[in-house]
């Protein structure tokens, strides 16, 4: 079933939602696929994110940028290796960076979105991060560690506290912990 999965996902078929989003070569980050409505590449805090009218259904855009996928195609290389699933990660985080500058854009609206992320790409990178070359590595823990310092600096308090800050709780432990190079792991 795997394997399965990441066949799809190599065909650009990513199963969110028990069907399957077909995104095409050029992954559009902050689009409402269902809607065809894009979010402006603006600082996060001025993304309309609660406006479907604007932005579309932002929970349909999160759950494509949670990148759970990503953490398939790496399962998938355990089971079977295969460079494709290497190549794939590294090509959709290459463009999400791109899409997704820090702080910048509907992916950093929500704590807890951040949160989820980091908890994939941590998976993404226990499973396969040392098969990556050092470049893609240093960028891959570069941007986790600015997915920590948002999380540090933007908690959840006033918006769903309880189920957020557990969860957001959760990423940055996991990061502190399991990234001890991190700047501020200890902390």
């Amino acid at each position: 079933e795997m394997l399965t999965l990441a066949a799809h996902i190599l065909e650009r078929r990513i199963p969110l939602f028990e069907e399957y989003l077909e995104v095409g070569r050029d992954i559009r980050w902050r689009r409402d696929h269902g809607k065809s409505i894009e979010t402006p590449i603006a600082y996060f805090r001025r993304v309309p994110y609660l406006v479907p009218a604007r932005a579309g259904d932002h929970k349909a855009i999160w759950e494509l940028n949670r990148h759970q996928h990503l953490v398939v195609l790496a399962q998938a290389h355990l089971l079977r290796p295969d460079a494709r699933y290497l190549a794939e990660i590294q090509t959709q985080m290459e463009s999400w960076w791109q899409e997704n500058p820090f702080q910048y854009g509907i992916n950093w609206t929500s704590a807890l979105e951040v949160a989820f992320r980091a908890l994939s790409w941590i998976w993404i990178f226990h499973f396969v991060g040392r098969h990556f070359d050092a470049a893609f590595r240093r960028r891959f823990l570069s941007s986790l560690a600015q997915h920590g310092l948002h999380l540090e600096r933007n908690l959840s308090v006033y918006f769903s506290p309880n189920t957020h800050l557990l969860g957001e709780s959760l990423a940055i432990e996991a990061l502190g912990r399991l990234i001890p190079e991190f700047p501020r792991a200890g902390e």
